[in-house]
């Protein structure tokens, strides 16, 4: 939607990924976030949010403003961030492909001491669940905001 269908259609207005969107609203002091018990996250960049439209910082930003979630940066991040196998349908026709990435992203994962791997794409969600066995949860961006303001 960002940037493709605007060479298509005019929506008339301005098109921003979740992350972008949340980080806007705590900035503008629209949601406040409550402390969250200690946890420790690592966040992949998926490769449409990250390289694609260049969606970097905000993830960052809302997860650094949640009081008792510590950040830990993986060694490949941003846009030198490992993919997680699933994105263009690689997890549809090279499952072995998908797997490979995805275990290789989990170990990077690991090796940060998070207990929760953190991403904003469907496709990472599923790539990476798959693999992810039982030390190292998983929650989409958008559900710890959730759990940090209600």
């Amino acid at each position: 939607f960002k940037l493709d269908y605007p060479n298509f259609v005019d929506f008339g207005i301005e098109v921003l990924h979740i992350t972008e969107f949340l980080a806007e609203l705590y900035d503008a002091g629209q949601i406040k976030f409550k402390e969250l018990p200690r946890e420790v996250v690592t966040y992949h960049d998926p490769c449409h949010v990250g390289r694609y439209l260049g969606v970097y910082d905000p993830p960052r930003k809302l997860l650094n403003a949640i009081g008792g979630v510590e950040l830990r940066e993986m060694e490949r991040i941003k846009d030198q961030g490992w993919c997680c196998g699933a994105g263009g349908g690689v997890m549809s026709a090279f499952r072995d492909q998908t797997n490979f990435a995805s275990k290789e992203r989990i170990e990077e994962a690991k090796m940060t001491g998070a207990s929760t791997l953190v991403s904003a794409c469907p496709f990472c969600m599923l790539a990476l669940t798959e693999n992810i066995g039982d030390k190292l949860g998983y929650n989409d961006i958008a559900e710890i905001v959730l759990k940090a303001t209600i």
